[in-house]
């Protein structure tokens, strides 16, 4: 404790209290607290106040320290003076207009009455921790829109997320995109992302014409960077830049080039309509990548393009010269079709089985000599086994989908529960080393829908997959069966639940189309389930996949399917 009644009487309180490296203050009140009055600061304190003694000795807390109460420090005084117990006030940022920096304080009530603060400057320390954040922050940045253009669904939308992703790492208003025309003198603005409570422009940013603003335009395609702290201050030879600006009320902003292959295709940027500022290093360099990134993107999808024509093209002339070949034209027409559904898929799991094929002959060949191997060999056989039957499977597949799409089809009642155990029972002989327990939840003996015998091709379509898909040691399977109506129609709806790897929700989307493998980690599972899907179009009911586990879809998956129940 110190008191001026201390320090005064006694040297080594006195040079304690001087000598301290942190700032201490001391306060008094004679108004219940509503006021302080400063009575004594220590050196250390004057100096991190940047205040003289003089000047301060005898004023008021809020006349010295006017940002004291926004801060946050004045009520934690009036409580400690209340209670008598002392309270520590964690690190905050103070400001006013003299003064600004991180401290933290530590409260204390003399029995005097008086109030002591002792309080250290952390503005050097959160400086360092907010780098590091900042430099984290970036690099996580740079990461997530990197995995964004890793095979994506859709560019655009990956373009638009990862502009607020540097949008809110930059604290800027708007983020936005704009490509020149084919005819190099209108652009677009074909991407933004707009801050909560800033009017967004894209819509008013089409076919802008370049012309009138050639002052930026030309530093663009000279690859120089347009980093504006107040627009205000632009050249007169900016005048139509600066107009525009005002117009959308930007008051700084910062763009660059973005470059298509080798050629300057249009601009990528960011601004802030709240005040003036000065833009980073790290904000040009988190533009610098992004450009890099969408230009490259861009130029694939440019790319991906230009040979869709060329492909049309070819496929325009082969229709043309075999137009008076009407009937071999359309069986031409549909094998190519079903050709260029199948080909990924089904080349990369024959790939697969044979690799694993292969695989087990060749380490069954090493183990023939050592009897103690015996059950290894036992071992791999069942897994060539289960390789032979899994290309039987998929061969079945194609055959299926090909006749399905060649023949018409006659429903009937069928019993879904039957069916349902026989796939069960197809499941476990053909996963005889793996442990799968299987669940089956039916309100009723028999559930009966309009479907065919390829009902058996869906269950058990989806229970391989729900063990193939499986890491875990033990498998587990819920199969829940209920009753539903929607639209004045009558459905069976039967979910079927796992515990495997689940699905990511960019893929829920793709899974039941025919020849569009995402990820080289698809593994099939695309083939077997468009089989999966067109039966139950033909049966004129719907299948969806969700998470087993709401919102985790590592935990596993939920296949749900809704077949007719009546007419």
């Amino acid at each position: 404790m110190i008191e001026p009644e201390l320090y005064e009487s006694d040297k080594v309180f006195k040079e304690l209290f001087d000598n301290m490296g942190s700032g201490v203050v001391i306060y008094e009140t004679d108004d219940e607290g509503n006021n302080f009055i400063i009575k004594e600061m220590n050196e250390s304190g004057l100096l991190l106040s940047q205040v003289k003694k003089k000047d301060i000795i005898g004023k008021s807390i809020l006349e010295v320290f006017p940002g004291i109460k926004d801060f946050g420090l004045f009520e934690v005084l009036q409580k400690v003076w209340r209670t008598g117990k002392p309270e520590r006030f964690p690190i905050a940022f103070y400001k006013d207009n003299r003064i600004s920096g991180w401290t933290e304080n530590y409260i204390y009530k003399l029995p005097s009455g008086k109030i002591v603060v002792i309080f250290e400057e952390q503005t050097e320390r959160m400086e360092a921790e907010e780098n590091l954040k900042k430099r984290i922050e970036f690099e996580t940045t740079i990461s997530t829109i990197s995995s964004k253009f890793v095979n994506p669904v859709d560019i655009d939308e990956a373009i638009n997320s990862s502009l607020k992703n540097i949008g809110i790492i930059s604290q800027a208003s708007r983020s936005y995109l704009f490509l020149f025309n084919e005819d190099n003198i209108t652009m677009n603005n074909t991407h933004e992302w707009c801050a909560e409570g800033v009017n967004p422009q894209l819509k008013e940013l089409q076919n802008i014409p370049m012309a009138p603003f050639q002052w930026s335009i030309n530093k663009l395609k000279n690859n120089e960077i347009l980093n504006i702290e107040n627009v205000e201050d632009l050249p007169p030879e900016a005048s139509a830049e600066k107009e525009e600006f005002l117009r959308e009320n930007i008051k700084s902003l910062i763009f660059l080039s973005l470059k298509i292959g080798e050629e300057i295709s249009g601009f990528i940027g960011f601004d802030n309509v709240k005040a003036s500022e000065k833009w980073s290093e790290d904000d040009l360099n988190l533009l610098k990548i992004t450009s890099d990134i969408i230009g490259n993107a861009l130029r694939r999808r440019k790319t991906e393009k230009e040979l869709e024509e060329l492909n049309k093209e070819l496929q325009d002339r082969v229709k043309e010269r075999t137009n008076n070949l009407k009937e071999s034209e359309e069986k031409y027409r549909k094998a190519y079709y079903q050709a260029n559904l199948y080909r990924d898929i089904f080349a990369h799991d024959i790939s697969n089985i044979l690799q694993n094929v292969s695989s087990s002959v060749e380490l069954s060949s090493l183990c023939l000599n050592n009897p103690e191997k015996l059950r290894t060999i036992k071992e791999l056989f069942e897994i060539i086994d289960e390789q032979v039957q899994r290309g039987k499977k998929l061969i079945n597949n194609v055959r299926k989908i090909t006749e399905i799409d060649e023949s018409e089809i006659v429903l009937e009642m069928i019993d879904a529960n039957r069916i349902i155990k026989n796939a069960i029972e197809f499941l476990h002989s053909s996963f005889q080393t793996r442990n799968i327990n299987i669940q089956l939840d039916t309100p009723t003996k028999r559930n009966y829908v309009y479907a065919n015998d390829l009902l058996l091709d869906v269950f058990e379509n989806i229970l391989i997959n729900a063990v193939r898909y499986n890491d875990k040691s033990n498998i587990e399977i819920i199969i829940d069966i209920n009753k539903e109506e929607k639209e004045d129609k009558k459905f069976i709806k039967m979910e079927f639940k796992d515990n495997g790897i689940g699905i990511s929700d960019y893929r829920k989307k793709s899974i039941f189309e025919k020849g569009k493998r995402k990820t080289q980690k698809s593994k099939g599972m695309g083939l077997g389930l468009s089989l999966v899907k067109k039966i139950i179009d033909i049966y004129h009911g719907d299948i969806w996949v969700e998470d087993r586990v709401p919102g985790d879809y590592k935990q596993g998956s939920n296949f749900v399917i809704l077949i007719p129940s009546n007419h």
